[in-house]
């Protein structure tokens, strides 16, 4: 069995039991091994126990060990690891681990997650995909409802934020309540909503001047904008600010992110018109293009679902804060 130790907050290793004493091992030393929940004293692991016996238990005399050759020492690079933040469980479920210095595939000990591996492409869309389709239900009914009562005046306005918001709701990673959209919390945010709305189309308009890609790299800057405001009551303009912050070296990674997204789905539905169009078989036609539907159907639940990942997983950066 292998065992990590810290040294200085950081971990090393893998190494075996008789090598952790040579490596600096002591009883109140942090160690972990695959199997436990979290980083223990090495005096409270019972297999350690005989590494460290008293010095009573030692004999006197002890015999002068015989020179040995220096051989040259080779240090393999250590990752960093992100120590500042307590252990969390993994976001993406249990097949998915980061890992580093040598842990075995499948395990990570807690504090050494990597930095920088935030929004892996497939990982993300997996888990958007996972939140859409347990909330597909509670979305269309959600949408119908919407749509029935966006003819209201004043009601409309808290209801058009609310559907705005809807990747917050999914982020908290519960089945949202399709009433929601009806809270007179959102109509709130009503002034900072149009500010934000006035000053979003305003600087859109004025980068589509400038041949069109300044105003590709604003959107993804503002990806999250709409979010901040209503989840963190943040005024309009600090919350552009904000979500610049929060995006930055990240926008290529979300548009990667809807890019293969786009793709897959465009895949998808290319093989099932494969599979139930083109034979030219009536009941399969008719079952194919309720296929196509459905599918179709999932793709904004989806969307939002992966909105959602992309937000939750933005605002676990460290070196950026919402205040």
């Amino acid at each position: 069995m292998q065992y990590y130790l810290q040294q200085n907050g950081q971990p090393i290793g893998p190494f075996e039991m008789d090598q952790l004493v040579a490596n600096g091992c002591t009883p109140n030393s942090m160690v972990w091994r695959e199997g436990l929940p979290q980083w223990v004293q090495a005096k409270d692991l019972e297999e350690l126990a005989g590494c460290f016996a008293p010095a009573s238990a030692q004999p006197q005399f002890q015999p002068q060990p015989q020179p040995v050759p220096m051989q040259p020492q080779v240090v393999q690079p250590q990752p960093q690891f992100n120590q500042q933040q307590p252990y969390q469980q993994q976001p993406y479920g249990q097949g998915y681990q980061q890992y580093g210095g040598g842990m075995a595939p499948g395990y990570a000990a807690p504090g050494m997650m990597p930095k920088g591996e935030i929004l892996p492409v497939i990982e993300t869309i997996k888990d958007g995909v996972m939140i859409g389709v347990k909330n597909f239900g509670s979305l269309i009914i959600t949408v119908i409802l919407y749509s029935l009562t966006c003819w209201i005046p004043y009601l409309n306005v808290g209801t058009t934020i609310a559907m705005l918001s809807i990747p917050v709701e999914l982020s908290k990673g519960k089945v949202i309540n399709p009433t929601f959209i009806f809270d007179s919390v959102y109509r709130k945010y009503m002034g900072r909503f149009f500010i934000f709305a006035g000053l979003y189309m305003m600087a859109m308009f004025t980068a589509l001047l400038f041949l069109y890609f300044p105003a590709i790299v604003l959107a993804y800057s503002w990806y999250i904008a709409i979010y901040l405001l209503i989840d963190k009551d943040m005024h309009a303009i600090k919350a552009l600010s904000k979500s610049n912050e929060y995006t930055y070296g990240y926008k290529i990674k979300i548009f990667l992110i809807k890019l293969a997204f786009g793709a897959i789905t465009s895949v998808v539905i290319s093989i099932l018109a494969a599979i139930f169009i083109l034979p030219q078989i009536e009941f399969l036609a008719i079952l194919g293009i309720l296929v196509i539907i459905a599918c179709i159907l999932l793709i904004v639940p989806i969307s939002l679902g992966i909105d959602a990942v992309i937000y939750r997983e933005l605002l676990k950066r460290e070196d950026v804060t919402a205040d």
